[in-house]
């Protein structure tokens, strides 16, 4: 699963782009994949790939993933994200992981990358670590990384408003959370909110309840 991340990595080192802002580009670099999301200016591929929604935990009903690539310093000021066609109803789930000198993914979990202020209150950016947002809530980021660090990249999930036509294709559809302590037998398969440590489930057509990966709960 790492080595098909790292290509997905590689890819976004290489692709993404900063945007022109009052004439200037932007620090950081961003690409975006799946429903469109921003500005279509920004490089894209249509799909977001379903390694990284494995790799991060993501419920298959993120249709959206806008990449940010960060480098030592740079800092976002305080915003609201913008609602373009999502759906402002479902969490907005942001996660960032760090990369060496070399690009190479880092895996450690306790590896700081910076830190978020949300409604004035701060909190460290870890890496794979998994933090919740409102469309409504003001925040701010700034990358702080140690010297073998190269890069902080962000991935910000989102639901587009046309999810539900997409998710009848696929035959699922996201029902809600359950408690991960009733789940101790599952062997890494399920996906977990890191926040509330739920489990998010599915219904089937034939209205089986299920985890992500097909599993039947």
């Amino acid at each position: 699963m790492v080595n098909e991340i790292q290509k997905i990595v590689d890819m976004l080192i290489k692709e993404s782009k900063p945007k022109m802002f009052r004439g200037k580009p932007t620090n950081r670099k961003m690409f975006n994949f799946g429903s469109e999301y921003y500005d279509n200016k920004i490089p894209s591929e249509k799909k977001v790939p379903d390694e990284l929604k494995k790799y991060f935990d993501i419920p298959k009903e993120y249709n959206n993933c806008f990449v940010n690539v960060y480098k030592n310093n740079d800092l976002i000021g305080l915003h609201k994200d913008k609602k373009g066609n999502m759906n402002i109803n479902k969490k907005i789930i942001s996660v960032n992981i760090g990369l060496n000198k070399d690009n190479i993914i880092e895996t450690d979990k306790n590896l700081k990358l910076g830190w978020m202020e949300i409604n004035k209150k701060k909190i460290d950016i870890y890496n794979k670590k998994k933090i919740f947002l409102d469309y409504e809530t003001p925040h701010r980021a700034k990358t702080k990384i140690k010297d073998n660090i190269q890069y902080r990249i962000n991935f910000t999930f989102r639901v587009s408003q046309n999810y539900e036509e997409e998710s009848d294709n696929e035959g699922l559809i996201f029902i809600g959370w359950r408690p991960q302590t009733r789940i101790n037998e599952c062997k890494g398969c399920d996906m977990i909110c890191e926040e509330c440590e739920n489990l998010a489930l599915y219904m089937d057509k034939n209205r089986k309840v299920i985890n992500p990966y097909g599993n039947v709960w």
